[in-house]
């Protein structure tokens, strides 16, 4: 569990520092193209390794699963909230974000999150 630890804080000082030196000592107007990559790096990875944290603490919280289990489980989940975050990010960038297109966004993860995180009817019955 403390690799998940020192990886998640490692990368979100990356993020930072990438962040800081975008905002500071990169001309977006002069290379939009370097600007945009690495703000967009920036954003998942502060995006993913903040919400491991939070999802950390939920599962942390709420269930009685072991210590690994939870920091496993908490991974995955922030995958998500970070390529989330990314598309919407990406998708106001393009100016194609609507209400009707978040919400079909908002579902379609929800529903990777029931896939990838609620075991089957039938797996409980054979235990």
């Amino acid at each position: 569990m403390r690799y998940y630890h020192i990886g998640a804080i490692i990368k979100i000082l990356l993020g930072i520092i990438i962040a800081f030196v975008l905002y500071n000592f990169i001309n977006v107007y002069e290379d939009p193209g370097v600007g945009i990559g690495f703000g967009l790096l920036a954003v998942f990875l502060i995006a993913r390794w903040v919400s491991f944290y939070v999802f950390l603490g939920i599962n942390t919280s709420i269930r009685n699963k072991q210590t690994q289990e939870k920091a496993s489980d908490s991974y995955k989940m922030s995958l998500l909230f970070g390529l989330f975050a990314l598309l919407n990010v990406v998708l106001l960038l393009l100016s194609m974000r609507t209400k009707l297109l978040g919400a079909v966004i908002v579902i379609w993860f929800f529903l990777l999150y029931i896939l990838l995180f609620t075991q089957p009817a039938r797996a409980n019955h054979n235990r």
